[in-house]
């Protein structure tokens, strides 16, 4: 179980602070380890929620990145992929808008001009 002191807020949006969680079982100097997680996950999700377009990296496969991704698909958020050309798409994402680049000097052009065509689609919708 985990408890909560008297909980201070810090930054604009009154994100808890590392300290202000703690396990009954630890001492009252060390905070929980998961602390950390807790508040990247929110950070993360809070993003989402705030984000108007999201565009994801699927390559290499991150399994964070696809929990990332599944949780923007159930917020409905407009969302490109990007993925390198080459790769296989697990068959989960197969069926989503992807733009496929290639991962060197001369694909930069082309995966910004790709990512503008993209945008100005979904910002039309």
């Amino acid at each position: 179980m985990v408890s909560r002191s008297t909980p201070r807020r810090d930054g604009p949006r009154g994100r808890w602070k590392a300290d202000d969680w703690r396990s009954p079982h630890c001492s009252d100097t060390k905070p929980l380890a998961l602390t950390w997680c807790h508040l990247i996950l929110h950070d993360i999700t809070q993003g989402l929620v705030d984000a108007q377009i999201v565009i994801a990296e699927i390559t290499p496969v991150n399994q964070n990145v696809f929990y990332e991704l599944g949780f923007a698909h159930a917020l409905r958020k407009p969302t490109i992929l990007l993925a390198e050309k080459g790769k296989q798409l697990p068959c989960d994402v197969s069926g989503y808008r992807c733009l496929f680049y290639e991962n060197s000097i001369g694909g930069k052009k082309a995966v910004e001009d790709g990512l503008r065509k993209h945008l100005a689609a979904i910002l039309r919708e």
